[in-house]
């Protein structure tokens, strides 16, 4: 049940991993409302303005690796299938271009093929190409 992207993004390993673990990163192609914390043990906190008002998810950082790998716990979110997920960034570079491994696992069984995973998989094909995008050229599509 594991939500697993795999690609290259054309930029140095560093500006990929800035976007993932800098408050202009996050704002740049997931988040445009967030508090992004630096360490591990933190929460950091991403809003996203909706129909019926804001939605607010928390992330505990649970690894930073710098240019590696970075480790969230989902711990509270108000899709009922996000907490207790993590969500994984695995960074390596490849030349001047940075292979990126994105994985959201640790799903209860429970939801396999319910709505709230199903929306969380189209949400992502949407955030994957987004980061791209932001790393590659400086503009993504955040919420």
């Amino acid at each position: 049940m594991d939500i697993n992207h795999n690609f290259k993004i054309q930029a140095p390993i560093r500006r990929v991993y800035e976007a993932i673990t800098s408050q202009q990163g996050i704002n740049g192609w997931w988040a445009m409302d967030a508090d992004v914390m630096q360490r591990p043990g933190e929460i950091s906190k991403m809003r996203f303005a909706k129909e019926a008002g804001i939605v607010e998810m928390h992330f505990r950082i649970d690894e930073m690796v710098p240019d590696k790998k970075v480790l969230w716990t989902c711990v509270s979110c108000p899709n009922p299938a996000w907490p207790g997920t993590k969500i994984s960034f695995t960074l390596l570079p490849s030349g001047s271009a940075t292979d990126f491994t994105f994985n959201h696992f640790n799903w209860d069984k429970k939801w396999k093929d319910q709505l709230p995973y199903e929306q969380t998989k189209e949400g992502w094909f949407h955030f994957m190409k987004s980061i791209k995008a932001y790393c590659e050229n400086g503009k993504g599509e955040p919420w």
